[in-house]
């Protein structure tokens, strides 16, 4: 015997017995009930689908215009990269791990928005950096090691600064922090970080 909560399809309420019978009655008017949905909305669909295109079609190019650009995507890379350095060079193991995983993410979503560029494919790109820089910071970090992470993140802004001048922007070099990137963030492991 099983304990359900009462829907409006006679199903009992919560705390009373049922019989596998009725269990499977009120499955059953579930499932039906769902099968006549889906067919009301695949016939309705089917039946705007020519004059909504043209809505829909607008909606992606709104959607699209609200999309961050790429430039966007990489000053947030830029900020968790240097929280990264600040997190383990507080030994904040923690914030390091969340930090690495932050900047995956943004270089993982560059490289979506902008799959290519000047004839690099950026999401090779991407997939080697974090076989290989990334890989080495998460493992400096998992092992807490702060003369592998050191060396690990000095590499990662050579391999960093290679991508922008082969992609046309050898202006933008990246270098170690030499200042907290946000003033209002606690960097050591404390009582208001475990």
């Amino acid at each position: 015997m099983v304990y359900l909560r009462r829907w409006r399809l006679g199903v009992v309420e919560k705390g009373e017995h049922y019989s596998s019978r009725s269990s499977w009655n009120g499955a059953r008017v579930l499932s039906r009930v769902g099968v006549l949905l889906l067919a009301f909305f695949s016939i309705r669909c089917q039946s705007q689908e020519p004059r909504d295109s043209a809505g829909l079609e607008k909606r992606v190019k709104q959607l699209e215009a609200a999309v961050p650009g790429v430039g966007e995507v990489m000053t947030a890379t830029q900020l968790h990269f240097a929280k990264l350095f600040y997190a383990a060079g507080a030994k904040n193991w923690k914030l390091a791990a969340f930090e690495i995983d932050e900047v995956k993410e943004n270089i993982e979503k560059a490289a979506a928005l902008r799959p290519q560029e000047n004839g690099v494919q950026l999401g090779g790109v991407v997939g080697a950096f974090e076989q290989t820089q990334i890989a080495f910071l998460s493992d400096a970090v998992e092992r807490q090691d702060t003369d592998a992470f050191r060396r690990g993140y000095a590499e990662a802004i050579d391999v960093c600064n290679s991508c922008h001048r082969a992609t046309g922007r050898p202006f933008i070099v990246i270098v170690e922090p030499t200042g907290p990137p946000v003033p209002n963030q606690q960097w050591s492991v404390g009582p208001a970080t475990q």
